[in-house]
């Protein structure tokens, strides 16, 4: 580990970052074979259609967001016992896991991001018109305007997933047997918060829907503002939790 990492003023934003980086280099080899897919469908199913051309992009950015749910949960649990290990403070802890939640939600809106404006350029280069289903309809990228928009919402989206996850993992890694039931609270509240943000209507159960579906017509500022109020409030309640979590080095 760099001396940077050890020194005591700068380990906790230096270890956010190689989280991240370790992130991104253990499941490599899923993200490019994702990106493969996600290239490819939009062109496989192009080829035996018309000329409106479903977006691969627009689904994988979707599954992008419960993967970063996970990311944020399964690294919380797998790490807490880790830092305690290592000497780290529950203050140092939070720190570190706000960076790598920053970094990893820009990493993967960069790589969606670029792969749906990549997309879009093909598909015009083409002939193709890029198209993305909203609430059961096609709706049409028709413009590099209207693509940029459609990917403009991602760095939030991404954010909050993160949040949710990291919200539940620690959860779990405080209250053991019952941090589960976290889930019941966090997960609708999360799927209402990026409605709002989305291009696309809600989907699930008919319950769900009636949970998520409030925030379906907000406006474009009114949905940014409610990403951004849950995005400090999830942070404010996960470092809220991290302080209170007893430490315990029998799991490290």
């Amino acid at each position: 580990m760099s001396a940077r990492t050890l020194s005591l003023r700068g380990r906790r934003y230096a270890l956010g970052a190689q989280f991240t980086a370790g992130a991104f280099k253990y499941f490599a080899w899923w993200i490019l074979a994702a990106t493969v897919i996600a290239t490819a469908a939009g062109l496989i199913v192009a080829a035996y259609g018309s000329q409106a051309a479903h977006s691969g992009w627009f689904y994988a950015a979707n599954a992008a967001k419960f993967f970063t749910a996970f990311i944020g949960a399964a690294f919380v649990v797998t790490l807490m016992p880790i830092l305690v290990a290592q000497g780290l403070t529950r203050r140092e802890s939070a720190v570190s896991f706000g960076v790598f939640a920053l970094l990893w939600s820009a990493g993967v809106s960069v790589l969606c991001s670029a792969g749906f404006l990549a997309e879009h350029a093909y598909y015009r280069a083409l002939g193709w018109t890029q198209t993305v289903n909203v609430d059961g309809a096609d709706h049409a990228i028709d413009s590099v305007g209207s693509a940029f928009g459609a990917t403009a919402t991602y760095p939030l989206s991404y954010l909050i997933y993160f949040l949710g996850g990291a919200i539940i993992g620690l959860c779990c890694y405080r209250w053991e047997s019952t941090g589960w039931l976290s889930v019941v609270p966090v997960i609708p509240i999360g799927l209402a918060v990026d409605n709002g943000l989305a291009v696309s209507g809600p989907w699930g159960p008919g319950w769900l829907l009636a949970l998520i579906g409030v925030t379906d017509d907000l406006p474009a500022a009114g949905g940014i503002t409610l990403a951004v109020a849950a995005i400090l409030l999830g942070a404010w309640l996960f470092r809220g939790i991290l302080l209170d979590t007893p430490i315990r080095p029998k799991k490290a």
